[in-house]
């Protein structure tokens, strides 16, 4: 299965830069202008908070010109949210698409907030396992699979730098930097 990682130091505290993430209307923010995403409905209201169970049903265009759209159906697990656990260096949440409600065959989506390199500063993990489906093509799909992964690995390398830069400057607006 392919793995992406994408991992940035935001000049933030942790718990800061996950508030970002579970503010409402963070999804719509952070999405590219690029990328045609429309958060369609959450199942606990829009706009409603992260919670284990929680359900996003997205409208994603999946051609340059977004004229192909696809439904796509994920589920919020693994909640770490600031003081609901043990260890407060770790903050996160996880997403995953439904079977057979997306784009993809499988997709693990893992978004961390850890301590930083040095102190007052977060990292910010974006760490994804997914897979294409591309099997039922036969020794084709062998093919089928890296190359897909390559411009898919391409789509996230992009979106995440660009997601990562309105992080910080949207934290900027509220934070001193450390």
């Amino acid at each position: 299965m392919p793995k992406f990682i994408y991992e940035t130091t935001i000049q933030h505290l942790p718990d800061q830069v996950y508030a970002l993430y579970a503010q409402p209307g963070a999804f719509e923010r952070l999405a590219p202008p690029w990328e045609f995403v429309r958060l369609l409905a959450q199942s606990n209201g829009m706009g409603g908070p992260i919670a284990d169970g929680v359900t996003l049903t997205l409208l994603v265009g999946m051609d340059p010109l977004s004229l192909v759209r696809v439904r796509w159906v994920t589920r919020i697990s693994n909640v770490l949210a600031p003081g609901s656990h043990p260890d407060p260096g770790l903050l996160g949440f996880d997403d995953s698409q439904l079977p057979g409600q997306g784009p993809f065959a499988t997709w693990h989506h893992k978004h961390r907030f850890l301590p930083g390199p040095s102190a007052g500063t977060c990292t910010l993990r974006e760490d994804i396992t997914y897979s294409l489906g591309f099997w039922w093509l036969g020794p084709f799909g062998v093919f089928a699979n890296l190359f897909g992964s390559v411009i898919v690995n391409s789509k996230l390398q992009r979106m995440f730098r660009y997601r990562h830069a309105v992080t910080q400057a949207d934290l900027n607006q509220f934070y001193k930097p450390v």
